[in-house]
């Protein structure tokens, strides 16, 4: 957007004024975003017109025109390839941006394929203490299933045995009630002969003590035969009286 006036009284001014809107009307321009290197492009670029301008030498309105137009032409190109440079700088940052996190996500990976690669060597290793202990507990089950079989068949030998020695002893036990009865009969017929010993000796004590009294009298009767010999011999013997 451009404002111009002119003079009332300043012909020459008006004149130059309406020839410069002239000129201005003709001017084609477009947005552009309004950073550091753009601002730097276009003073570079005002500075080499400026410098174009002092050089070449002044013409008439339609060469003016016409450089104009080939000035806003050029000054347009070369915005455009400035533009273009700068989409491409900022293109070309954009993809290093990218490129960096890729880089990034690919040492991401590395590493995590590393990690994981760790993890997948200590359970390929944590398998192989498992797979270790399982043989060790096989074997030592093997080992405890050998001692369960020995001491199964020793215990079966021993309950072998035992019946064995359980059916010796029902044996002797039959026996030695057999030889129980055989003693109980004896006693018992021991008993009865005891009883008929106790008979007897009661009948011979009864014979003893009835001989011990006839030998008691017989004694007694003895003793006073021969008090009444000796009273006789003593009566024989003594001196008859004168």
């Amino acid at each position: 957007v451009g404002i111009f006036t002119v003079g009332m009284n300043d012909v020459r001014g008006s004149s130059l004024t309406l020839n410069y809107l002239k000129h201005a009307r003709r001017i084609v321009n477009f947005p552009v975003v309004n950073d550091g290197k753009v601002i730097g492009l276009l003073r570079k670029f005002r500075a080499e017109m400026i410098q174009m301008g002092h050089v070449t030498p002044a013409a008439g309105g339609a060469n003016n025109d016409n450089a104009n137009l080939k000035i806003a032409d050029l000054e347009k190109r070369l915005i455009e390839d400035n533009l273009d440079k700068l989409r491409a700088t900022d293109e070309r940052q954009r993809l290093a941006g990218k490129l960096s996190e890729l880089r990034e996500k690919y040492n991401a990976l590395v590493k995590g394929k590393a990690d994981l690669q760790s993890d997948l060597i200590r359970a390929e290793e944590e398998k192989l203490e498992i797979s270790k202990a399982l043989v060790d507990l096989q074997i030592e089950n093997t080992k405890l299933l050998e001692i369960i079989q020995n001491e199964k068949y020793e215990t079966s030998n021993k309950v072998l045995n035992a019946e064995s020695d359980l059916l010796s002893a029902g044996i002797k036990e039959q026996k030695a009630m057999e030889t129980i009865s055989t003693l109980q009969d004896k006693i018992r017929e021991l008993m009865e002969d005891k009883k008929d010993l106790e008979v007897e000796f009661v009948a011979l004590k009864k014979n003893y003590l009835h001989l011990m009294r006839e030998q008691e009298m017989v004694k007694e009767k003895n003793q006073n035969l021969g008090l009444e010999l000796i009273n006789t011999c003593l009566l024989y013997t003594s001196p008859s009286p004168r």
